[in-house]
């Protein structure tokens, strides 16, 4: 497999553009031992011009080997036009208008939106965000007017915690439309021990009462360098998406999927980073009630200039069990060359009587040839109840004008 990538940034006058584009391919054989080449292509493009107006454009392009057809993804395409220029103390926060594809995450859905969106900020803490069209996927090139959003949220610090609200009207083809309502509060105490956080999260389908989607979570901070953090949630598949679209979830889940989570994190300082994390999860599926879980626990250390890091953990649902383990190493040579080494192995019993042992690794150098220019050379090998052994060559090729 080879991967180039190019991007540049040319600033002229008050105005920029700015470009990136990734190309990759490679060699691999399929269960059947029919070989492949597939190609991938990336291109980014960005236009600042002198009056503020920016243009976005975010393509791709794959020859689909699975499908054996070349296919274009838009992941965005759109025009922001400045309305204010924000606060001296948060000039991140500039009111415009973006109309176009653009990704569109308010409450719990997050997807593609062909149309219009009007993030207004009257303060450095409160603002609005206004939103009307298609709700979409990035498999849809083309606007898709099955599913369409419209409305908006408000946003205000007061009382020592951040506020949200907003309402969206769901129209959907051929089914019924949903009055979504949402809200959200953060909070943070940090004069009183333990310096809790709390954070809640609800959804509603009007006119019913009930919580349709929902969200609690809480942190704590035992000691300087550990934080422990609780969770629960509620989910249901992207309610803005038309279901030919979220087929995935469907395929496993026909009900709300409840999510528990439980983690802990030890950093003591920039060079050590541990965390520990148990999911529980209980949903429906075809057969009934089910549940599943994941443990995991992964350690990142760099001593001197070495980078090492490492990860366990075990995941157990209706579809079977897989128990894993990995380490990665990252040595510094020079200024200008890097060694990386990664392996891994996991234990899989799957439903479907698919059990054994899958291994995984990989080496390589990075080079810095100039000062915006590096070169990463890998060999990566894999073994699995599909390969007796799989093996393939990465490049990947890196120049940026800033």
């Amino acid at each position: 497999m080879s991967l180039a990538a190019i991007a540049w940034h040319v600033p002229f006058a008050s105005a920029s553009v700015s470009l990136k584009s990734t190309l990759s391919t490679g060699y691999y054989r399929d269960a059947e031992q029919d070989s492949h080449v597939p190609a991938y292509l990336y291109w980014n493009f960005n236009h600042v011009a002198k009056n503020g107006i920016e243009t976005f454009l975010n393509v791709g392009l794959n020859n689909a080997v699975m499908e054996d057809l070349w296919r274009i993804y838009v992941y965005e395409a759109m025009l922001s036009f400045p309305i204010w220029q924000g606060f001296e103390d948060a000039p991140y926060r500039t009111s415009r208008l973006q109309v176009g594809r653009q990704l569109f995450y308010e409450g719990f859905e997050l997807s593609l939106l062909d149309g219009l969106q009007l993030p207004f900020y009257w303060s450095q803490t409160g603002g609005m965000t206004l939103a009307a069209g298609s709700a979409n996927s990035v498999y849809v090139s083309e606007p898709n007017w099955e599913s369409q959003v419209y409305g908006g949220t408000v946003h205000e610090n007061f009382a020592g915690a951040l506020w949200k609200a907003g309402y969206f009207f769901n129209y959907r083809e051929n089914q019924d439309s949903r009055n979504l309502v949402e809200a959200s509060v953060l909070k943070i105490w940090n004069q009183f021990f333990l310096h809790p956080m709390v954070f809640l999260r609800g959804q509603m389908n009007l006119p019913s009462l009930s919580l349709y989607q929902s969200m609690a979570e809480i942190q704590l901070v035992p000691l300087e360098d550990v934080t422990v953090n609780v969770s629960a949630e509620g989910n249901l598949p992207n309610q803005l998406l038309p279901e030919n679209q979220e087929f995935i979830y469907r395929m496993f889940a026909t009900s709300r999927q409840n999510t528990y989570r439980l983690s802990t994190a030890w950093a003591p300082g920039r060079s050590f980073h541990t965390e520990a994390s148990l999911r529980y999860i209980l949903f429906d599926s075809q057969k009934g009630d089910e549940n599943a879980n994941h443990y995991d626990l992964s350690i990142d250390t760099i001593v001197s200039d070495l980078n090492l890091g490492g990860q366990v953990g075990h995941i157990r649902s209706y579809g079977g069990e897989v128990s894993y383990g990995g380490v990665k190493i990252l040595k510094s040579l020079s200024h200008k060359t890097k060694l990386r080494l990664e392996g891994s192995m996991a234990w899989v019993d799957k439903i479907n009587q698919i059990q054994g042992w899958a291994y995984h690794g990989r080496s390589g150098m990075d080079f810095r040839l100039a000062s915006r220019f590096i070169l990463s050379a890998l060999a990566e090998v894999e073994r699995n109840h599909l390969f007796d052994m799989d093996a393939r060559a990465i490049l990947y090729v890196s120049h940026f004008y800033f």
